[in-house]
């Protein structure tokens, strides 16, 4: 059975993501800069795809959601 530390790191990670990472990526999409545009675009789908796997990893696996024993 999986408790809620095992899943821990994750979400702190995916905290990150959308505190720092995504508002990041947003300032950085209203540059002039290209090379600081496509940087923006590529951190943006960096964290799409981690925040979406690891909601579609906690979706297939039930027992990793939090629930009181």
């Amino acid at each position: 059975m999986y408790q809620y530390s095992d899943t821990l790191e994750f979400d702190l990670v995916v905290v990150i993501f959308v505190v720092a990472v995504m508002p990041l990526a947003v300032f950085l999409m209203q540059s002039k800069n290209r090379a600081a545009r496509l940087f923006s675009f590529a951190l943006m789908f960096l964290a799409f795809l981690y925040v979406g796997g690891f909601e579609h990893y906690r979706m297939h696996r039930p027992e990793v959601r939090t629930e009181s024993s």
